[in-house]
């Protein structure tokens, strides 16, 4: 792999990278605010108990996945250190367009 390609490859992973974790923060707000009303339904339901296990199992979820997203953002944090400054300014300049193109795109 040429330098053209790995630069290449780094902005798409950075990109993959900030997908996932805007759908991991999505989730977990998403399962801490059901978890929150839960919380003021009644717990005397057997729904509601069966309904909050499935969410708590999601939340313990979220967290490891957020531990690996951390992990893996260390990882491709470390790969753009290697490149001069110029390049680390191309490369952020590249993320910055191409996420706000597809942002466009649905």
């Amino acid at each position: 792999m040429n330098n053209k390609e790995k630069i290449e490859s780094i902005i798409e992973e950075v990109i993959l990278a900030n997908r996932s974790a805007v759908w991991w923060q999505k989730e977990m707000n998403y399962c801490l605010a059901e978890l929150k009303n839960l919380e003021e339904e009644s717990f005397e339901m057997l729904d509601t108990l069966s309904e909050r296990e499935e969410l708590e199992e999601r939340v313990e979820y979220l967290i490891l996945k957020g531990e690996w997203e951390d992990n893996n953002l260390e990882k491709i944090m470390r790969q753009v250190d290697l490149f001069d400054k110029d390049v680390k300014r191309h490369i952020v300049t590249e993320i910055g367009k191409r996420w706000e193109e597809s942002k466009k795109t649905p």
